[in-house]
């Protein structure tokens, strides 16, 4: 809303703003994912130039709205433009080197336009990852043979341990690993980049 206008506040509008929020989170989420296992060498798959106007388009439509006596409704638009946008471009897309770089370039814009808004999506992922179970270190050490104690080292170590049990059949040891985490919180999606894990508490 507008500060000139009167909030309409509710329970509704509340949920309305969460699932907006989870949205974007998401969509984050998953260019973080898919440029963490983009494929060096891989063919291009992304108009990197487009993608990379339509964040400098994004950019600049948030800047205007923002001088124009802080307009952040018109401001929040040009982000959800450039996160639908960027959605729709990476949708089932395994991604190359140099595509992940246009796509996390985007994605940092979003972020940044997001911080001036006081919204802080990078503090909050970290945040998120920093609440996983502890007992995820025991499970990885039986599981994984891992020996530290970083809970996300622990969960990266468990889906590599399935992924090589996989690829040797060894389907005792990947349901395990699976089940272990299931029974922690976590849910594995198998997608054609590998492994995705997302945490539900």
């Amino acid at each position: 809303t507008h500060y000139r206008s009167p909030l309409d506040f509710s329970v509704e509008r509340l949920d309305e703003a969460d699932a907006a929020l989870t949205r974007i989170e998401n969509a984050l989420k998953n260019i973080d994912w898919l440029a963490s296992n983009a494929t060096d060498g891989a063919p291009d798959v992304l108009d990197s130039v487009s993608l990379r106007a339509l964040a400098a388009d994004a950019h600049e439509d948030f800047m205007s709205a923002m001088d124009d006596d802080f307009n952040a409704p018109a401001a929040l638009g040009a982000i959800f433009t450039l996160v639908g946008e960027v959605n729709t471009m990476v949708a089932d897309k395994s991604l190359s080197v140099a595509d992940a770089e246009a796509a996390v370039a985007a994605r940092n814009t979003i972020a940044e336009l997001l911080g001036v808004l006081g919204v802080d999506v990078d503090a909050a992922a970290a945040e998120a990852s920093a609440d996983y179970p502890l007992e995820v270190i025991a499970l990885a050490e039986q599981l994984a043979g891992y020996g530290g104690s970083d809970a996300e080292e622990a969960v990266e170590a468990l889906l590599e341990a399935r992924a090589r049990a996989r690829a040797e059949k060894d389907w005792g040891t990947a349901d395990g690993v699976r089940d272990g985490l299931a029974g922690l919180g976590f849910v594995i999606e198998d997608t054609p980049q590998g492994a995705r894990v997302t945490y539900e508490g």
